[in-house]
């Protein structure tokens, strides 16, 4: 199944549109499609081909389309355009405990920080406490967050733990006494790293 594969990508999409400034409503239509997606209890490729993804919360006719467009060459303009203008490695920088679009914005705009490399290279220079907004204890914090994060990369890709949770949700489908079953927590989030599955 590509479902999440494709919440992942739109779930990117927002954040490099929200770390871009772009219109509210557009960065949250994305994010809603990536949480849809996510929880769907079915094949996307299904509904698409049954022409039903109209049944999905949150998908229009432009979703629409990117999802035609990724199920059939296994990408997306768009997409690909959106990262021609803001660096991919950005969305690293967000995963960042205490660090959002916002503040992965204000690095980029003020610092041109592409990527975690140039950020921790920033933090322990002084660069970020020059920074508007910027007080010690969010230098603090970003400090702890960058730690975190490089012992995050120990943990499972999205991928091996959607695998995981695949061989343990099947299973469970199968009781009858069960409603409804999906995972939950950081891979319903589809963040870079899991350190736990939640269904």
């Amino acid at each position: 199944m590509k479902n999440q594969e494709l919440a992942k990508l739109f779930q990117n999409m927002g954040t490099l549109l929200e770390i871009q400034g772009d219109n509210p409503f557009k960065v949250r239509a994305y994010y809603k499609a990536a949480d849809n997606i996510s929880a769907l209890g079915e094949d996307i490729a299904v509904l698409e081909k049954e022409d039903r993804l109209d049944e999905v919360p949150g998908i229009g006719k432009a979703i629409h389309e990117k999802i035609a467009e990724y199920l059939k060459t296994g990408k997306v303009k768009a997409y690909q355009t959106l990262t021609k203008k803001m660096p991919e490695s950005l969305l690293d920088i967000v995963e960042i405990p205490s660090i959002g679009p916002k503040k992965a914005k204000l690095f980029y705009d003020q610092l041109r920080i592409k990527n975690v490399a140039q950020l921790a290279k920033a933090a322990h220079s002084g660069k970020l406490g020059k920074l508007p907004g910027i007080r010690a204890k969010t230098l603090e914090n970003i400090e702890q967050g960058l730690s975190i994060f490089q012992q995050g990369r120990e943990r499972m890709t999205v991928a091996a733990a959607d695998t995981a949770a695949g061989e343990i949700i099947a299973p469970l489908k199968k009781l009858k006494e069960l409603r409804q079953i999906t995972v939950a927590g950081s891979l319903r989030r589809c963040q870079e790293t899991i350190g736990d599955i939640d269904i």
